[in-house]
């Protein structure tokens, strides 16, 4: 009997607008050899785009940039938050703000967790290793269209 691997198609979205922050992240993820496909948007809309098509099964977790153009996190989150479709989906918010009052709108509207960008490539790298263990071995999420009772 073959068994299926639990990650098999399963996708991290990293949506970031800056360039240098986005190649950072990407060598941190080849870094930390994760097993999922890594999926780049550049500000929340291409992410809202994306996600009209998007099969929510295969997101292992959304790991966003807060202060973007066109549509910046806590937009993101506001509507991911009113869709009950998007509800459920895991939301990490990666940003150099550590401003109380961003912290506390993101929790309220249902990131699952705030992170500091990390200043080197060291500390990033262990930052995603961390995600990645999380997420992909210890994280169980919900399976998206079942119904609950």
């Amino acid at each position: 009997m073959v068994q299926k691997s639990k990650h098999l198609n399963k996708k991290i979205i990293v949506v970031e607008d800056n360039y240098a922050d986005m190649e950072l992240t990407l060598i941190a993820f080849k870094e930390s050899n994760t097993p999922y496909e890594i999926v780049t948007k550049r500000d929340g809309q291409d992410l809202l785009e994306y996600m009209e098509t998007a099969n929510l099964d295969e997101i292992a977790f959304i790991l966003m940039d807060l202060n973007m153009p066109k549509v910046n996190g806590i937009e993101v989150l506001r509507k991911f938050q009113k869709d009950e479709l998007y509800k459920n989906l895991p939301v990490i918010i990666l940003s150099s703000s550590t401003h109380q009052v961003d912290v506390n709108t993101c929790y309220s509207l249902g990131a699952n967790a705030y992170l500091k960008k990390p200043l080197d490539i060291t500390a990033f790298s262990e930052m995603t290793k961390s995600l990645v263990n999380f997420w992909s071995n210890l994280n169980i999420q919900p399976q998206f269209g079942m119904v609950t009772g």
